[in-house]
């Protein structure tokens, strides 16, 4: 799991959800260490990824970006980073937008800290991949079908749960 996400953050798109659902189906038990792996596979990967985009993205990541057919998106993402970089990697993951172009885009806009990029992007594959293993270790392989119908939907009740959480406790902070 851990090369996949290292993968998907720095070459292309892979289906981490199907491969993620399938092995935490087979081993309940280690749902929870297969989503870790993918996480800290893609949060390596995307500081990769954001170094590519960085160092080489007139060269490299060009040509990917060409090669996905992904031009115009490109060109919005570079946009976007410049006023909310924080809040569009969190929501990388509810996005049609290979992965991969998070992390490149990132690092080719030079708006982004390396630092604030990992540490954003690691949260928000966290919202992605982490809700998906802790269903299959509570719940089994009986989960696998809901997931893959319901998975988008299952994800975003996760992230309005966290993000209330977060909010309830910075409200608490600032009282006191």
């Amino acid at each position: 799991m851990f090369f996949m996400g290292v993968t998907e953050a720095t070459l292309c798109p892979l289906p981490s959800d199907e491969v993620l659902i399938s092995m935490g189906a087979f081993k309940p038990s280690r749902a929870l260490g297969f989503s870790f792996a993918l996480i800290m596979g893609m949060a390596f990967g995307g500081i990769v990824g954001y170094f590519i985009g960085f160092y080489a993205f007139q060269t490299v990541g060009a040509t990917l970006v060409a090669q996905f057919g992904l031009q115009n998106e490109a060109n919005q993402l570079l946009t976007s980073y410049k006023t909310g970089s924080i809040e569009i990697l969190f929501t990388s993951g509810f996005t049609p937008i290979p992965y991969v172009m998070y992390t490149m885009l990132a690092g080719a806009n030079h708006t982004i800290p390396v630092l604030t990029f990992a540490m954003a992007a690691f949260i928000g594959r966290a919202i992605r991949f982490l809700p998906v293993g802790i269903l299959i270790h509570i719940l089994g392989p009986k989960v696998t079908p809901f997931l893959i119908k319901h998975l988008d939907r299952i994800i975003l009740v996760f992230t309005v749960i966290m993000f209330v959480f977060f909010l309830f406790r910075l409200l608490i902070h600032v009282a006191i």
